[in-house]
């Protein structure tokens, strides 16, 4: 496939692990600039019955200024430039305002990783933006199956859960950031 100039990634990142890393680097393998899309832009104040799992406030115990802090840390970390990226809102919940956002037409790639996924693809379609399917491979020993694991494990006080985090995401949490999964739920 063809390189292109410009793209975007997005996730709740709650928090940014391991395979949310592949996936951001396996965008960069085809774009040279990324728009990085925070969703979830304010957190949730209920676990109101009516919402989704990933809608709730114990799902989201990361401000979009904690989320922030961590994607850049885990970019540059990584190798990658801060010339090669920007980290900005992505209100999927209301997808006509991405435009306020990211660039109309812009690629969004993504993965499919459960039905949400699927959802996702058809919104960003919906409202002018092309997608990408991205295939990913991660090691079974570094694969979760969704932040929510990652959440209970800090949450129980297990030490196993920084093995599914950069490290420099792991050394942030737990110098400032372990309350806010302890006191979420």
């Amino acid at each position: 496939m063809d390189r292109i100039k410009e793209g975007s990634v997005h996730g709740r990142f709650q928090p940014f692990h391991n395979g949310h890393l592949d996936y951001v680097l396996e965008a960069f393998s085809r774009a040279d600039f990324l728009w990085v899309g925070l969703t979830q832009i304010f957190t949730p104040t209920s676990d109101n019955l009516n919402e989704s799992g990933r809608e709730k406030a114990t799902s989201n115990p990361l401000t979009f200024k904690d989320r922030f802090d961590l994607v850049d840390a885990a970019l540059t970390d990584a190798g990658i430039s801060r010339e090669r990226f920007r980290i900005t809102p992505f209100p999927i919940e209301t997808p006509e305002r991405l435009k306020q956002f990211i660039p109309t037409g812009c690629m969004c790639f993504t993965t499919l990783v459960n039905e949400w996924n699927d959802v996702k693809v058809k919104r960003l379609n919906d409202n002018g933006f092309p997608t990408e399917i991205l295939g990913l491979s991660v090691p079974d020993n570094m694969r979760v199956t969704s932040g929510t694991e990652i959440r209970r494990l800090i949450r129980a006080q297990d030490p196993s859960w920084a093995r599914f985090v950069p490290p420099i995401v792991a050394k942030q949490i737990t110098d400032c950031l372990k309350y806010r999964f302890e006191n979420s739920g």
